[in-house]
């Protein structure tokens, strides 16, 4: 099988941000006490078909199983929301966490499986999970910006991951032109 220039043309490749368009900042290792959201949000027009979201969290200590991070002790929730939804209306369409905050990396290990080997070592290391849309729903996440009020894909932060080396979630899958939507 080989690649043309045009196949390669409707890869789509991004990581979440706070601006939802990739010109934000998409550095989740922050302090987010006062909660951020990261969003994903086709351009005007585009319509994209997300594969696999790919969660990457590098630490220099061990990540521990029962908190999100390095976090030891009773937190807060460190995630919130994680769904999509209809931005003109905030309605949610589909909610990733059924409502369950996510404060541990085992509840996100649920959503995210890992990649890593031993993701829950000590030492310094880098814990690599997918979310792969195609063996969850049967189907790529199709999200539609042709609407005055498109889909976006969000995840909300509220918890102090300043202490991380890194943390990205990245969004794969590719555009869909007009022609296959008819």
């Amino acid at each position: 099988m080989t690649l043309r220039q045009r196949d390669a043309a409707s890869f789509f490749i991004r990581d979440l941000d706070v601006t939802g368009d990739g010109s934000g900042s998409k550095e989740m290792a922050a302090d987010f006490t006062t909660p951020d959201i990261f969003f994903l949000t086709p351009g005007a027009g585009e319509t994209i078909a997300i594969t696999e979201l790919r969660l990457r969290m590098v630490d220099n200590t061990t990540l521990l199983h029962t908190n999100l991070g390095p976090l030891t002790g009773a937190q807060t929730p460190g995630i919130d929301i994680f769904d999509v939804f209809d931005d003109d209306a905030s309605a949610t369409i589909i909610d990733f966490t059924q409502g369950d905050e996510i404060g541990t990396n085992a509840r996100l290990c649920e959503l995210f499986k890992p990649e890593s080997a031993h993701p829950f070592i000590g030492g310094t290391q880098m814990y690599v999970g997918t979310m792969n849309f195609g063996e969850m729903f049967g189907s790529p996440l199709v999200l539609d910006g042709r609407s005055s009020t498109p889909y976006q894909l969000r995840f909300q932060i509220s918890e102090n991951f300043s202490t991380l080396v890194g943390m990205r979630i990245t969004a794969v899958g590719r555009y869909i032109s007009p022609r296959e939507l008819q």
